[in-house]
């Protein structure tokens, strides 16, 4: 079973989001436009990550850009390509930052997700970062400032 990493509930134009201590927010459309993208890694890519400055992985050089999800994206990406792990780190990246090698096109690898993905035709740096959070797996811990945008 794949784990379920935070709950968000879209009704009527309203967001509900219920974070791991029980606490429900609402939020209209106009409150939760995204202006962020998120990077996602293992423990050790961001050991790398802190020695090197480069938030770019092996995995992202082998497909020519760095690898990023919208916050309505994150559940999807985390349970197809990270469901195995323990813990990761989140990194919040401002989008108006990256200018134009910020890219949204279809998912790579296509394995039946639609929308459309960031992705960053260059070395994303640590220091392009804006903050970032370690979650655990099925812990619910995503922070409220990501959970407060809404997914489409």
């Amino acid at each position: 079973m794949r784990a379920v990493w935070f709950k968000a509930i879209c009704v009527a134009g309203l967001l509900s989001v219920t974070s791991c201590d029980g606490v429900s927010t609402n939020l209209s459309k106009s409150q939760t436009q995204p202006n962020d993208v998120y990077k996602i890694m293992t423990l050790e890519q961001w050991e790398t990550a802190t020695q090197t400055g480069s938030l770019t992985t092996d995995f992202d050089r082998n497909d020519g850009f760095v690898h990023l999800s919208a916050s309505r994206q994150l559940a999807g990406t985390l349970a197809r390509f990270f469901a195995d792990e323990e813990q990761l780190v989140l990194i919040q990246v401002d989008e108006s930052k990256l200018g134009s090698e910020l890219v949204w096109e279809a998912p790579y690898p296509n394995d039946g997700r639609g929308g459309v993905f960031p992705h960053y035709y260059g070395d994303l740096l640590l220091s392009q970062s804006t903050e970032y959070w370690e979650i655990e797996r099925g812990a619910f811990d995503l922070p409220l400032t990501v959970l407060n945008q809404s997914e489409e």
